[in-house]
């Protein structure tokens, strides 16, 4: 697994339009999308007994997540994904990262079997994993490559929202909407623990602190909400 440090923060807009027009002249826009902005759309697994919820809303040292990612709107429009497990310890990630021509039967079991391979096949056994939930976003994606070949990374996400399996992408919710209107998460990836001077200048200048936001969690969250609502 490929492994990096992973740090978030929640801007508000302001904060949002300040920061990017920093990141225009400090590094190069993502080559993926339109002047670095694309969308992400992602099914979350999880346990039979919501073990990765629970990981993460508890405040586990290590926690995992399981997901199926496209680029897209919609995982009717025709294209592949990526099946990916992350494991995080505190901020540091290991990430595996699978690519399929067209969207697999996740709830066929033979799937998970005999085609999802490891480190996924043995979560599969471990936890009969199922479909939880949609998450979708827009980012907008920045990269640097630093003097010693240290790959930075910073995305942006603006309206963060879920739905439940089985759902459309119209009867989405907002995550961080209406009580947090507008915030944006930055997320920072980087392969060392200490940012660069400059960036570490820039998060001072804002007064930013480091989140531990989970999307996942954030979007069941939202889901739930919604359902007690219409009780």
């Amino acid at each position: 697994m490929a492994v990096r440090y992973e740090y978030k923060y929640l801007l508000t807009h302001s904060q949002f339009l300040l920061i990017h027009q920093a990141m225009k002249v400090l590094m190069q826009p993502d080559r993926h999308g339109m002047e670095g902005g694309y969308p992400v759309l992602s099914l979350y697994f999880d346990t039979l007994d919501h073990e990765y919820y629970d990981q993460k809303i508890q405040g586990e040292w290590i926690h995992i997540k399981v997901r199926y990612r496209r680029y897209t709107r919609d995982f009717s429009e025709p294209g592949g994904g990526f099946l990916e497990l992350k494991v995080n310890r505190a901020n540091r990630q290991a990430k595996e990262r699978v690519y399929f021509s067209e969207t697999p039967d996740f709830y066929d079991e033979g799937f998970w079997l005999q085609e999802a391979k490891e480190p996924f096949f043995r979560e599969y056994c471990r936890g009969r994993l199922v479909p939880r939930c949609f998450v979708y976003y827009d980012r907008l994606a920045y990269h640097h490559e630093e003097s010693g070949g240290d790959l930075l990374r910073i995305t942006f996400d603006h309206g963060v929202s879920s739905f439940g399996v089985g759902e459309g992408f119209l009867e989405r919710r907002l995550v961080y909407g209406p009580s947090l209107p507008a915030m944006v998460i930055m997320e920072i990836k980087y392969s060392k623990s200490d940012f660069p001077s400059w960036l570490q200048d820039l998060l001072r200048q804002f007064s930013l602190r480091r989140r531990h936001i989970s999307k996942y969690a954030e979007g069941v969250d939202a889901l739930q909400l919604q359902s007690i609502g219409a009780e």
